[in-house]
């Protein structure tokens, strides 16, 4: 007879699933012994190849009520025929969703057990065993002997029923179940570019602060209000240099936005827009959803996450927007600084002898009048100031101190404290005077003369009395 036993696949420790993936990939898995765990982790029984799987998401276990699936402690939690369960028994045709992939249990051909009785041997084709010898019967007697000793049977051997076929090894799913080969996912050249140049922003600004500094005659407000602003840009680019080497969600987030403002400006505007492009890609998109493994990728992906030809295109166009400009101004302003001490001395060269003359031509008005100093139409002019003044006498300085502009400087003569008219004395006179000179291309030397006579210089700035003398 033929007898089928309800634990028998429980007390085996097999049961068989088909897994579906979000993809539409599926395949058929056999799990034996007693204890199964699934999840994400390599090293699980079975490996599910899903980012909502947790890394040990559930564990089979093979008892006397048969086999049973217990979460794990999931994140997304284990359901069985869509409830949400903490440990169930499983039945035929029961459908698990661990993540995204759905386990429906499929029926384990498995023979009966066969048990039979040692006469039923001969009729399958067995050979029956040898009867016991039979005693001979005593001769009949009126007086009834002994019994005769009983001879015990020779024991059956016993019929071991057929061995159930051993369980297969475990299946596990081949590296990357879509498809795909096993190993890390690699960092796209363009975005390690980008975090190198966003590491390397960091360095420069950290070098303009300490320029800052180290410029003479900045202001206390430019300074510490430029330290200030450099110090925070430096700080963004250490962040965003971090995370997009990393490969973070939300460095993807802030590059989109940034490039965006980028946008706006003149000197980054063809660099953005390469970078929002890249990163707007769907192949760009699969390097930033926290996935580290081609296991972990549906098999739409995988070709994505692989560099193809246009990651070089996007890195050469992402160089030459982002690297020549920087380049060009660096030329541009180690040419400047290495031409400064030029620039100055032409400066001094051009303007100084003038300054010097209006120097002279104050000194001359002082001594030949009360001893006060004239504007700039009294030194052109002095008959308009000077009572009884000969029309045939020179002019303090010449008509061409009449222009602004000369030499490349450009000039200006104040006047301050009037000194009141009186007998023999200029109509229009002061006691105090100031000339300057500053440069018309904004760089070089500025030169200021006060009503001493001594001819101060300053750098790239107004100068001022406090600044060093001119010798």
């Amino acid at each position: 007879m033929l007898l089928e036993s309800p634990d028998f696949l429980a007390q085996r420790g097999i049961v068989r699933f088909e897994v579906r993936y979000p993809t539409g990939a599926q395949h058929e898995v056999e799990l034996s012994g007693t204890v199964a765990v699934l999840g994400r982790d390599p090293s699980c029984d079975l490996v599910l190849n899903d980012a909502k799987c947790s890394r040990r998401h559930a564990v089979l276990e093979a008892g006397p009520q048969g086999i049973a699936i217990r979460d794990a402690g999931s994140a997304n939690g284990t359901f069985v025929n869509g409830r949400k369960i903490e440990r169930a028994n499983l039945a035929e045709g029961d459908v698990v969703r661990l993540g995204e992939v759905i386990l429906k249990v499929l029926p384990e051909d498995v023979p009966g057990t066969l048990m039979m009785a040692p006469e039923d041997i001969e009729e399958v084709g067995g050979s029956k065993p040898p009867a016991p010898p039979v005693p001979p019967r005593p001769p009949a007697s009126a007086t009834p002997g002994p019994p005769p000793p009983r001879v015990a049977a020779p024991p059956q051997a016993p019929v071991r029923p057929p061995e159930p076929p051993r369980a297969a090894p475990m299946e596990r799913p081949q590296p990357g179940a879509s498809g795909a080969p096993a190993g890390p996912i690699p960092r796209p050249l363009t975005i390690s570019v980008l975090a190198a140049l966003w590491l390397l922003g960091a360095l420069a600004d950290l070098a303009s602060i300490l320029g800052l500094w180290l410029t003479p005659g900045q202001p206390a407000l430019v300074r510490w209000g430029g330290t200030v602003f450099m110090l925070v840009f430096a700080l963004v680019s250490v962040v965003m240099g971090l995370g997009l080497w990393n490969r973070r969600a939300w460095a993807r987030v802030m590059q989109i936005a940034l490039a965006a403002l980028g946008l706006l400006t003149c000197v980054m505007t063809l660099a953005s827009a390469i970078i929002l492009i890249y990163m707007l890609r769907g192949a760009t998109r699969v390097h930033f959803a926290g996935r580290r493994d081609l296991r972990e990728l549906p098999a739409a992906d995988v070709a994505s996450a692989r560099q193809g030809s246009s990651e070089g295109l996007f890195t050469l166009a992402l160089l030459a927007c982002t690297l020549v400009p920087v380049i060009v101004a660096g030329i541009a302003a180690l040419s400047t600084h290495s031409w400064l001490p030029t620039r100055s001395a032409v400066v001094q060269a051009s303007c100084l002898p003038r300054v010097r003359a209006v120097v002279a031509a104050q000194e001359a008005f002082r001594t030949g009048t009360c001893g006060a100093y004239a504007d700039l139409d009294g030194l052109l002019d002095p008959a308009n100031v000077i009572p009884h003044y000969p029309a045939s006498a020179p002019a303090f300085l010449g008509s061409e101190f009449a222009a602004a502009e000369d030499g490349g400087c450009h000039y200006e003569l104040t006047v301050e404290d009037p000194v009141p008219p009186a007998d023999g004395c200029p109509e229009r006179s002061f006691r105090s005077y100031a000339y300057v000179a500053r440069p018309l291309a904004g760089s070089g030397q500025h030169l200021l003369v006060t009503s001493d006579g001594v001819i101060h210089a300053a750098e790239g700035r107004p100068a001022t009395p406090s600044d060093p003398p001119v010798r």
